[in-house]
This record gives C-alpha cells, structure tokens and sequence, in this order.
C-alpha cells in the first residue's frame, strides 16, 4: 500500500529518511529543502522555529546563533544582524551612547 510521505522526512519508494539539521520538507515531498533564514531546524525530523529576538540564522542553520558585539538582532525571524551605526553601542540591541564633554 502507498502512503504520503511525513513532513519533515523524505521518500523514496521502500524508506522513510528523517530531514538532517538544518533542512525540513512538507508532508509528501522527496526531499529536504533547507531551513529558511530566520529559523532553525535543530534535530532530525524537526519542524522550522522562529528565531527570536536578539538571534539570527541564515537559510539551512540548525540553530540560531547570538548577534555579535556591534550588531543588533531587534525582531524574530531575522536572517542576518543589523549593523549599529556610528554612535550607538549594543546593549542587546542598538542604544544611543552619549559622551559627556
């Protein structure tokens, strides 16, 4: 008997194969696509979750990674860090840092 393949796994005609870290598929598909920029796919079979605010991952990421010391991460689901811009300084995200003269 023929059955649709699960989401988050690929078919061929006599296995069931989980997605590997970093990729998922929809339910039917005979392949994995990579995770999408925003989202990590952590674990074998895993669905997309959303990165959240202050973490990024970039398409195929099985985790989302901490944005780095003068970047800034201010919504989920982001694909890469924002750079600060000349006068701000990160605390999590981009502050105005002001000089006493």
């Amino acid at each position: 008997m023929c059955t649709i393949c699960s989401a988050n796994y690929f078919c061929t005609p006599t296995s069931t194969i989980p997605c590997y870290p970093g990729t998922y598929s929809n339910a039917g598909s005979s392949r994995c696509d990579p995770c999408p920029g925003g989202y990590q796919c952590s674990w074998f079979g895993s669905y997309p979750v959303i990165c959240t605010a202050g973490t990024y991952a970039m398409s195929g990421s099985d985790s989302c990674s901490q944005c780095d010391e003068g970047y800034s991460c201010p919504r989920d689901g982001m694909s890469q860090p924002e750079a600060c811009e000349a006068g701000v300084i990160l605390l999590n995200v981009c502050i105005f840092y002001l000089v006493q003269t």
